[in-house]
């Protein structure tokens, strides 16, 4: 599972906010790889290595027209189907039970549901003085299947916007 120091690097990235430089800085001190370095489009797509889990992907949005900077750190993928459900929330409270130890009790836990699914998705929240941190269940990109993500966004994010309620 992800490491102390790379949830510290995460934190100091969502403390840089629009700042590439630091942003990059902080990234070339890490064994992290950039796959993807669009300053036209303001984001970075990188891969942080794991020794259980392979890589873990991160994309931070730093300059993105319709929203504060953010990142997403995408923990798994499962393919999306109803089988998936009981390995996909066990995966989610292996993760939330990490991140708790990482961040301290979540200031809010819940669920929603998306409109085509019949099963609801978790998420929690930790409030930090970096950002909101939700780590969420949900399909970010619909063509990949389930995934777990956990969302950074600026202080006083509503979490209507991060879980679609």
């Amino acid at each position: 599972m992800i490491s102390a120091k790379d949830i510290n690097i995460l934190r100091s990235i969502a403390r840089a906010g629009e700042d590439y430089d630091t942003i990059k800085r902080l990234i070339s001190e890490t064994g992290w790889e950039i796959d993807e370095d669009e300053t036209t489009l303001g984001f970075l797509r990188i891969y942080i290595p794991d020794m259980v889990d392979k890589y873990y992907r991160l994309i931070v949005g730093y300059r993105d027209p319709d929203r504060p900077p953010y990142s997403l750190l995408s923990f798994y993928i499962f393919p999306g189907s109803e089988e998936q459900i009981p390995g996909f929330n066990t995966a989610f409270q292996q993760t939330a039970k990490i991140l708790a130890g990482r961040f301290g009790p979540p200031a809010l836990t819940g669920d929603h549901r998306l409109s085509f699914r019949t099963w609801s998705y978790m998420y929690q929240r930790w409030s930090l003085p970096e950002g909101e941190f939700t780590l969420i269940q949900d399909e970010f990109d619909i063509q990949e299947g389930l995934d777990i993500t956990l969302w950074v966004q600026p202080v006083g994010t509503p979490i209507e916007e991060t879980a679609h309620l």
